[in-house]
Protein backbone atom coordinates (compact mmCIF):
# COMPACT_ATOMS: atom_id res chain seq x y z
CA UNK A 1 0.00 0.00 0.00
CA UNK A 2 1.67 3.23 -1.13
CA UNK A 3 0.49 6.48 0.44
CA UNK A 4 0.71 9.25 -2.15
CA UNK A 5 -1.84 11.79 -1.07
CA UNK A 6 -0.33 14.60 0.96
CA UNK A 7 -0.10 18.26 0.05
CA UNK A 8 3.70 18.40 0.15
CA UNK A 9 3.59 21.84 1.76
CA UNK A 10 7.35 21.91 2.48
CA UNK A 11 8.01 21.82 -1.28
CA UNK A 12 5.79 24.74 -2.19
CA UNK A 13 5.64 26.31 -4.78
CA UNK A 14 6.55 23.06 -6.60
CA UNK A 15 3.46 21.36 -5.17
CA UNK A 16 0.94 24.09 -5.94
CA UNK A 17 -0.02 22.36 -9.19
CA UNK A 18 1.65 18.97 -8.85
CA UNK A 19 1.44 16.42 -6.03
CA UNK A 20 4.71 15.74 -4.22
CA UNK A 21 5.00 12.13 -5.53
CA UNK A 22 5.05 13.50 -9.11
CA UNK A 23 7.80 16.07 -8.56
CA UNK A 24 10.67 15.33 -10.94
CA UNK A 25 13.59 13.43 -9.50
CA UNK A 26 16.71 12.90 -11.57
CA UNK A 27 16.72 13.36 -15.30
CA UNK A 28 13.46 11.65 -16.23
CA UNK A 29 11.89 10.22 -13.08
CA UNK A 30 9.41 11.20 -10.41
CA UNK A 31 9.70 10.78 -6.64
CA UNK A 32 7.06 8.01 -6.57
CA UNK A 33 9.09 6.01 -9.11
CA UNK A 34 11.57 5.12 -6.36
CA UNK A 35 8.91 3.47 -4.20
CA UNK A 36 7.26 1.71 -7.14
CA UNK A 37 10.62 0.40 -8.34
CA UNK A 38 11.28 -0.96 -4.83
CA UNK A 39 7.88 -2.69 -4.95
CA UNK A 40 8.62 -4.37 -8.26
CA UNK A 41 12.17 -5.35 -7.31
CA UNK A 42 10.96 -6.85 -4.02
CA UNK A 43 8.45 -9.22 -5.62
CA UNK A 44 5.26 -9.56 -3.63
CA UNK A 45 1.68 -9.02 -4.63
CA UNK A 46 -0.52 -6.27 -5.94
CA UNK A 47 0.19 -2.62 -5.18
CA UNK A 48 -2.49 -0.19 -4.02
CA UNK A 49 -1.61 3.51 -4.29
CA UNK A 50 -3.76 5.74 -2.07
CA UNK A 51 -4.16 9.30 -3.32
CA UNK A 52 -5.83 12.43 -2.07
CA UNK A 53 -4.28 15.69 -3.36
CA UNK A 54 -4.50 16.11 -7.15
CA UNK A 55 -5.27 12.40 -7.35
CA UNK A 56 -6.27 12.48 -11.03
CA UNK A 57 -2.72 13.47 -11.99
CA UNK A 58 -1.23 10.59 -9.99
CA UNK A 59 -3.75 8.12 -11.41
CA UNK A 60 -2.98 9.15 -14.99
CA UNK A 61 0.79 8.97 -14.40
CA UNK A 62 0.55 5.48 -12.86
CA UNK A 63 -1.60 4.20 -15.70
CA UNK A 64 0.70 5.61 -18.40
CA UNK A 65 4.05 4.85 -16.76
CA UNK A 66 3.70 1.90 -14.37
CA UNK A 67 0.63 -0.23 -15.02
CA UNK A 68 2.33 -2.28 -17.78
CA UNK A 69 5.42 -2.99 -15.63
CA UNK A 70 3.25 -4.44 -12.85
CA UNK A 71 1.16 -6.36 -15.36
CA UNK A 72 4.28 -7.99 -16.86
CA UNK A 73 5.01 -9.42 -13.39
CA UNK A 74 1.43 -10.71 -13.07
CA UNK A 75 0.59 -8.06 -10.50
CA UNK A 76 -1.99 -5.31 -10.38
CA UNK A 77 -1.36 -1.63 -9.75
CA UNK A 78 -4.50 -0.21 -8.15
CA UNK A 79 -5.31 3.40 -7.30
CA UNK A 80 -7.77 4.52 -4.63
CA UNK A 81 -8.79 7.59 -2.72
CA UNK A 82 -11.32 8.50 -0.05
CA UNK A 83 -14.66 6.95 -0.98
CA UNK A 84 -16.73 9.46 0.99
CA UNK A 85 -15.60 12.47 -1.02
CA UNK A 86 -13.77 13.86 2.03
CA UNK A 87 -10.17 13.29 2.85
CA UNK A 88 -8.17 10.82 4.86
CA UNK A 89 -7.36 11.90 8.41
CA UNK A 90 -3.88 10.41 8.28
CA UNK A 91 -2.04 7.19 7.56
CA UNK A 92 -4.09 4.89 9.79
CA UNK A 93 -7.38 6.33 8.51
CA UNK A 94 -6.30 5.91 4.87
CA UNK A 95 -5.31 2.28 5.38
CA UNK A 96 -8.39 1.45 7.47
CA UNK A 97 -10.86 2.98 5.03
CA UNK A 98 -9.16 1.54 1.95
CA UNK A 99 -8.71 -2.01 3.19
CA UNK A 100 -12.29 -2.04 4.46
CA UNK A 101 -13.41 -2.16 0.82
CA UNK A 102 -11.86 -5.59 0.24
CA UNK A 103 -13.43 -8.88 1.28
CA UNK A 104 -10.07 -10.68 1.42
CA UNK A 105 -6.98 -9.16 2.98
CA UNK A 106 -3.38 -10.14 2.21
CA UNK A 107 -1.33 -12.19 4.66
CA UNK A 108 1.11 -9.28 5.00
CA UNK A 109 0.62 -5.62 4.22
CA UNK A 110 3.54 -3.28 3.56
CA UNK A 111 2.62 0.38 3.96
CA UNK A 112 4.96 2.77 2.15
CA UNK A 113 5.31 6.48 1.53
CA UNK A 114 5.10 7.50 -2.11
CA UNK A 115 7.20 10.60 -1.55
CA UNK A 116 10.41 9.27 -0.01
CA UNK A 117 13.68 8.59 -1.77
CA UNK A 118 15.47 5.40 -0.70
CA UNK A 119 16.31 1.95 -2.01
CA UNK A 120 15.07 -1.09 -0.12
CA UNK A 121 14.22 -4.72 -0.70
CA UNK A 122 11.05 -5.15 1.35
CA UNK A 123 11.55 -8.92 1.55
CA UNK A 124 14.19 -8.36 4.24
CA UNK A 125 11.72 -6.45 6.40
CA UNK A 126 8.99 -9.04 5.87
CA UNK A 127 11.43 -11.82 6.82
CA UNK A 128 12.38 -9.86 9.96
CA UNK A 129 8.70 -9.40 10.79
CA UNK A 130 7.94 -13.10 10.39
CA UNK A 131 10.91 -14.21 12.47
CA UNK A 132 10.06 -11.84 15.34
CA UNK A 133 6.33 -12.61 15.42
CA UNK A 134 5.23 -9.05 15.98
CA UNK A 135 1.86 -7.63 15.06
CA UNK A 136 3.48 -4.84 13.04
CA UNK A 137 7.01 -3.93 12.01
CA UNK A 138 8.04 -0.35 11.32
CA UNK A 139 11.08 0.78 9.37
CA UNK A 140 12.49 4.11 10.51
CA UNK A 141 15.67 6.17 10.57
CA UNK A 142 17.04 8.50 13.21
CA UNK A 143 16.75 12.26 12.90
CA UNK A 144 18.19 15.21 14.76
CA UNK A 145 16.07 16.61 17.60
CA UNK A 146 15.79 19.93 15.75
CA UNK A 147 14.17 18.14 12.79
CA UNK A 148 11.62 16.18 14.85
CA UNK A 149 8.77 18.59 14.05
CA UNK A 150 9.02 17.55 10.38
CA UNK A 151 8.50 13.81 10.93
CA UNK A 152 6.52 11.16 12.74
CA UNK A 153 8.60 10.31 15.80
CA UNK A 154 8.76 6.83 17.33
CA UNK A 155 9.59 6.29 20.99
CA UNK A 156 10.95 2.76 21.35
CA UNK A 157 11.78 0.81 24.48
CA UNK A 158 15.06 -1.04 25.05
CA UNK A 159 13.50 -4.12 23.44
CA UNK A 160 12.86 -2.18 20.22
CA UNK A 161 9.09 -2.21 20.67
CA UNK A 162 7.22 1.03 19.97
CA UNK A 163 5.97 2.71 23.14
CA UNK A 164 4.61 5.94 21.64
CA UNK A 165 4.28 7.68 18.30
CA UNK A 166 4.21 11.46 17.88
CA UNK A 167 3.05 12.92 14.56
CA UNK A 168 5.25 15.94 13.78
CA UNK A 169 5.58 17.13 17.40
CA UNK A 170 5.92 20.85 18.05
CA UNK A 171 8.58 20.35 20.69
Amino acid sequence: CVLAGGLGSRLRPLTDRLPKPLIRFGSDGRIIDITLYNCLASGGGDCLVLTQYLSQLIERYLKDSWEAAFSLQGRRLLVGGPSDGGGFLGTADAVFKSLGRYSELPEHLVILAGDHVYRMDYRDMIDFHRSHGGWATVGAVSCLRGQANRFGIIEAGPDGRIRRFHEKPRS
